[in-house]
């Protein structure tokens, strides 16, 4: 975090610059109470999407579309207000394709090829929309915090110039003490002929 590597720029500010009442870390940032609003409408949008998509793309079972995105684990949290976001959804919002969507995808198509297509359609308007409707916030929150601090990209550079600043800067620790169980996740069925990945530009 920013604040690690750049104390002197950042000081004492370790809380998540959106709700100011957690620790930011890699597990809050998709539960951030300010955030996950943003995310819920976000992901029932993109369920509209997926059915889209489907609607026009698929060549057999389209009957249960429908039902297909209402029982999927990636999208299925986002129609209630109180549910928690799940693996599979924090994994979207990473540009990775999870098995629970290949699967939903792969129900209506004859062939992985034509599956594929459509899943790379899709994800294509999943990145804009994550972008537009999640990211954006954060960064207009960042860039109010960069004017409050008087931040510049010049502060950046001329933090790593000079030497004097370089030495409060926090030692790197080869184990940080938290694992994402999205990566678990990653790591346990990487071999798996069922489950493909596919990395997007990060938005």
């Amino acid at each position: 975090f920013l604040n690690q590597n750049f104390p002197n720029l950042i000081k004492n500010d370790t809380k998540c610059m959106l709700c100011n009442s957690a620790e930011e870390s890699n597990d809050h940032i998709w539960k951030c109470p300010t955030l996950l609003p943003h995310i819920r409408s976000t992901f029932r949008l993109l369920a509209d999407q997926a059915q889209t998509f489907l609607q026009k793309y698929a060549d057999k079972l389209n009957l249960c579309i429908t039902d297909s995105i209402k029982y999927s684990n990636t999208f299925c949290w986002s129609f209630y207000n109180d549910a928690p976001i799940t693996d599979n959804a924090t994994l979207l919002l990473r540009s990775y394709v999870s098995e629970d969507l290949f699967r939903t995808f792969r129900t209506h198509f004859l062939t992985q090829g034509a599956t594929i297509k459509a899943i790379l359609k899709f994800m294509e308007t999943a990145r804009c929309l994550i972008k537009r409707n999640i990211w954006k916030v954060r960064s207009a929150t960042w860039k109010d915090k960069k004017r409050r601090l008087q931040i510049t990209k010049k502060s950046f550079k001329n933090y790593q110039r000079d030497p004097r600043m370089k030495t409060t800067r926090a030692p790197r620790r080869h184990n940080i003490g938290y694992i994402c169980p999205q990566t678990v996740s990653l790591y346990n069925n990487y071999n798996r002929s069922d489950l493909i990945f596919i990395i997007l530009a990060s938005s």
